[in-house]
């Protein structure tokens, strides 16, 4: 796939194997089917352009580097994520927004390099409503004004 001209994909049955979208600098925007269960590492490693990505719910572990320098500016890591490998969202300079709807995840983070770099460059981090948080993340504060996004707790950086 690194030579793909395609703006936008939408893959049914793929498995995405290590480097399986490696360097698709045309790549804008990308959903992953139900039946992934994993992200791989370097999957779409230095897609620069690729802003938008929809991970399912049955997705449980996306590995190192897999949208390393991607140009995301927000990520919904699903309830069913438990395993975010190092680096995987390193480089994502535009990764303003962050929601969260796994509670693996959202208690798991403690600064910026947890789960590979996940609120590294983030202003906004959103825990779904559902979930008790048992340890806020360094550098983080809940917005005590409420969250402008229902079912969210809105929290900012400090």
């Amino acid at each position: 796939f690194r030579s793909l001209g395609a703006k936008g994909i939408v893959i049914i049955n793929a498995l995405y194997d290590r480097d399986a979208f490696y360097n698709c600098r045309n790549l804008t925007n990308i959903t992953i089917p139900e039946g992934v269960v994993s992200i791989d590492d370097q999957a779409f490693m230095y897609c620069n352009v690729l802003t938008s990505v929809v991970i399912p719910n049955n997705v449980t572990s996306i590995g190192a580097y897999a949208f390393y320098s991607c140009n995301l500016t927000s990520i919904t890591i699903p309830e069913g994520v438990t395993s975010i490998v190092s680096y995987a969202f390193s480089g994502c300079s535009n990764l303003a927004t962050v929601y969260i709807d796994s509670e693996t995840i959202a208690n798991g983070i403690t600064s910026s390099t947890s789960y590979g770099y996940l609120t590294n460059y983030a202003t906004t981090l959103y825990i779904k409503d559902t979930i008790t948080v048992t340890t806020v993340p360094s550098g983080w504060t809940e917005d005590t004004s409420g969250s402008d996004v229902v079912g969210y707790v809105k929290y900012i950086k400090a």
